[in-house]
């Protein structure tokens, strides 16, 4: 069974960085690109990821 609103595990996806709250991203790495291009550049996280 599933459900129709989940994400595929292996998606990417904006999140909010916990150190300054702009977007970074979570999920596999393969997918960045994507997430990313609809960040606007100011909006964007620029921490060092651990």
């Amino acid at each position: 069974m599933f459900s129709i609103n989940a994400a595929p595990v292996d998606a990417c996806m904006p999140v909010p960085c916990s150190k300054c709250s702009k977007t970074t991203w979570a999920g596999c790495g393969n997918h960045i690109v994507q997430v990313m291009s609809q960040v606007p550049e100011a909006e964007r996280c620029t921490c060092p990821r651990d």
